[in-house]
């Protein structure tokens, strides 16, 4: 997954979780403090993103999803990141009864 792309159901990294997970990095390795934050129409949400690696799994919504990394150092500078927009694909299924 890049920014700009569209994420699909059978991209999901945790299957047993509602939804559709997707796995993103902030990467700043000598930051003290790291933070990914998700945007998605009115919604905000804020995640920690300071494990080994800056992992963080996310629940992508429907429509586009804006993602933006922050990272701090000990004195309090901070840096963002660019918004990274990825998509999640609206899949339709279409039935047809039985054959007569």
């Amino acid at each position: 997954m890049s920014c700009g792309g569209v994420v699909t159901p059978e991209q999901d990294v945790d299957p047993v979780a509602p939804g559709i997970q997707a796995r993103i990095r902030v990467n700043s390795p000598t930051a003290f403090d790291r933070r990914l934050q998700q945007t998605s129409g009115a919604m905000v949400q804020n995640f920690d993103a300071n494990a080994p690696g800056g992992e963080v799994v996310v629940t992508l919504v429907a429509g586009t999803n804006s993602f933006m990394g922050t990272a701090s150092d000990m004195v309090g500078n901070i840096a963002q990141s660019a918004p990274c927009d990825v998509s999640l694909a609206d899949i339709v299924v279409t039935y047809t009864g039985a054959a007569a």
